[in-house]
């Protein structure tokens, strides 16, 4: 029997890099934000009546990972399509969607007051696992900021390295064709290598002092750090010949 839910899904590998959010936020009384990575990874954000909003993040273990994986394909998520009606005044709807390796998303909604078997289980294990709030610490606002700063700032620095790599093979590939070509070209890259590493460690540095209590490749900001380091790996291939050729 085919099972929709398994092709989007796709092979067991990519199940890491699947994404199932709740979300359940009534305009009026709040609710919950939840998010679950495949890779265990988990975002609560708990919101109340007047926006004001708490947010916890921690690790689930793996069987329960793949037990909401196991219902998610038990019930083939993809097929699933609750009675719709009007609803009731105040009635919460939650929503469940997952998104797969390829960025695709497929969400389902229904009302609070309407049952389904299918939908249930899922909603329930969602629940289940947003309820471990309680046996963990809130982020602080504060810590909630700092790990938006170094995103945002990781992701710049990721931007100015590709900009430079380009410009460096540029570089390199005009070489190629005209050795007479000026060789100041490439200065801008070289100064480059003085600033990046300060900056690349500051980032390092504040999401360590945020997220210590993780190792290094379970914090959020950790691929960006790793590719930004790959680039300025490279560009340092490209400066160093230069560097050495004006000494």
């Amino acid at each position: 029997m085919v099972n929709e839910t398994s092709d989007f899904l796709g092979a067991d590998y990519n199940w890491y890099n699947v994404v199932v959010t709740l979300d359940e936020v009534h305009p009026l009384h709040g609710g919950i934000q939840l998010t679950v990575k495949g890779s265990g990874q988990v975002s609560v954000t708990l919101v109340k009546h007047r926006g004001q909003q708490t947010k916890y993040r921690f690790f689930i273990n793996q069987d329960e990972c793949q037990r909401l994986k196991q219902l998610l394909l038990e019930h083939n998520f993809l097929t699933i399509q609750p009675e719709e009606r009007l609803g009731i005044p105040d009635e919460a709807r939650p929503t469940i969607t997952i998104k797969n390796a390829q960025h695709q998303s497929h969400r389902v909604a229904k009302w609070a007051g309407v049952q389904n078997d299918r939908f249930d289980p899922i909603y329930d294990i969602l629940g289940a696992i947003a309820a471990q709030t309680q046996d963990h610490q809130p982020l602080s606002q504060p810590e909630a900021r700092w790990l938006t700063v170094v995103k945002f700032l990781s992701i710049g620095l990721l931007a100015i390295s590709i900009i430079f790599l380009a410009r460096a093979i540029t570089h390199q590939i005009v070489l190629s064709i005209d050795p007479q070509s000026p060789a100041d070209f490439l200065l801008p890259v070289a100064s480059m290598t003085a600033i990046v590493p300060l900056l690349l460690g500051i980032c390092v540095g504040l999401e360590w002092l945020v997220v210590r209590q993780k190792s290094f490749f379970s914090r959020p900001n950790s691929l960006i750090l790793v590719i930004l380091g790959m680039l300025y790996a490279i560009n340092l291939t490209m400066v160093i010949p230069f560097v050495l050729g004006r000494c």
